[in-house]
């Protein structure tokens, strides 16, 4: 059971850091930059976003299993 919860929760924290992270860059995108948001910049951000907040927490989690071996 904790496998499959410590899986999950890497899963879950890099989504919800790169879903959070898209969001803040779109909104400073448009306040800050003064940019057009479009359907197609959505489409290749979001995924950049999500990749790289799975990266995050699949090496978050590697250091925290390392930590407690």
């Amino acid at each position: 059971m904790k496998t499959k919860q410590k899986k999950s929760n890497w899963l879950r924290q890099g989504l919800m850091l790169g879903i959070a992270m898209f969001c803040l860059n779109l909104i400073m995108d448009v306040y800050i930059a003064h940019r057009e948001i479009t359907f197609k910049y959505i489409l290749v951000s979001l995924p950049i976003w999500l990749i790289g907040g799975l990266i995050w927490g699949y090496f978050r989690q590697r250091v925290i299993n390392r930590k407690n071996k």
